[in-house]
């Protein structure tokens, strides 16, 4: 089941005393008592309002980011979810949503307020995408990693026909020669004897070729001395 989010708030009121913001703050957390939490949310009083023209065009931009900014934060949360096996809720540099609501700070570095309202939007886009940009280019990383991992984990415990044989095979049973080319024949257990008496060792089938030649050369020779002793007679 989905958690339930509260729904914030966002008020804006006058002060009624100027200088002194904290009256009509307490006075509206003293009315809401028991129905809402009430929490200071600063936002720099200076900001470049501009004109009503301004202020219609920055009311359709802020319709887009705020929908760029959501579709963002949902792919984040399935892309956790999917990594994760489970659920996460996200937080905001290393603070829960709540608190970091509640605790807000203008970051004065990252968005001046000498800048404009339409300059701010357009910086908060950017730092959107760029988010993504990044998230996208980690995930595909794990994503390599991983089937690089798989890759290994199935050759490590797979048959001989995939697996390196250079943790098999002993140095000492290598015979460099210049004219011999050592191969191995990697061969499954079901068929090592049928393989086995098929196959043609190179000492043995040396040696009964080498027998083979001396019987026909033995045979050759002896039937020159018949001739010869035939042709004496």
């Amino acid at each position: 089941m989905a958690k339930r989010i509260d729904p914030y708030w966002l008020v804006a009121f006058p002060q009624e005393h100027k200088g002194n913001q904290r009256i009509g703050l307490q006075k509206l957390m003293d009315a809401l008592r028991g129905y809402a939490k009430v929490t200071k949310f600063e936002v720099p009083g200076n900001l470049k309002i501009g004109t009503l023209d301004s202020l219609m065009s920055l009311t359709e931009s802020l319709s887009k980011v705020d929908s760029l900014i959501a579709l963002t934060l949902g792919k984040v949360a399935k892309t956790l979810e999917e990594l994760l096996g489970k659920a996460t809720e996200l937080g905001v540099e290393n603070m829960t949503k709540t608190r970091y609501v509640e605790s807000f700070q203008w970051s004065f570095v990252k968005f001046k307020t000498s800048s404009s309202l339409q300059e701010i939007t357009e910086g908060i886009e950017t730092d959107v995408k760029k988010y993504e940009a990044d998230i996208k280019g980690r995930v595909s990383t794990l994503n390599e990693v991983t089937q690089t991992l798989d890759g290994i984990e199935r050759t490590d415990n797979g048959t001989l026909l995939v697996r390196p044989l250079a943790p098999i095979i002993k140095k000492v049973e290598l015979y460099p020669s210049p004219s011999l080319e050592v191969i191995f024949v990697v061969v499954s257990q079901k068929k090592k004897e049928s393989f086995l008496e098929t196959y043609e060792t190179m000492e043995v089938g040396y040696k009964k070729r080498r027998e083979q030649k001396k019987l026909e050369e033995g045979r050759i020779k002896l039937d020159s001395e018949r001739v010869e002793v035939e042709k004496g007679v």
